[in-house]
């Protein structure tokens, strides 16, 4: 099984990294890591700059449940990519899955 597990956030000073690492189908941790482009960053302000990080991190928390528990539901097919929202995301997996395609090819040979 293939899954997304690694998120990335860019910022003008910092870069946030969440790790996903999957327990069972109803637990995921989260590992998260906050880079900074200058070493001289107080630590006052990575405490601070955290702190907001979690509480944001801690918001989505019910939104991915609930989409979760959707995907669980005996009517749910598969989902739809939105051509306004999710063009990128529509290409990775076809990126990914043209990969995979290529990779079992080989493997059969």
């Amino acid at each position: 099984t293939v899954t997304p597990n690694v998120l990335l956030g860019v910022q003008r000073d910092h870069v946030f990294v969440i790790i996903l690492e999957a327990q069972g189908p109803r637990k995921t941790l989260e590992h998260v890591h906050i880079y900074y482009a200058s070493a001289e960053t107080s630590a006052s302000l990575r405490e601070q700059n955290s702190m907001q990080w979690q509480g944001v991190f801690v918001e989505d928390i019910g939104v991915v449940e609930g989409m979760q528990a959707a995907r669980s539901a005996p009517g749910f097919d598969g989902g739809r990519f939105s051509p306004a929202m999710d063009g990128p995301t529509l290409l990775f997996h076809q990126w990914v899955a043209g990969r995979l395609m290529g990779a079992s090819d080989m493997a059969a040979e």
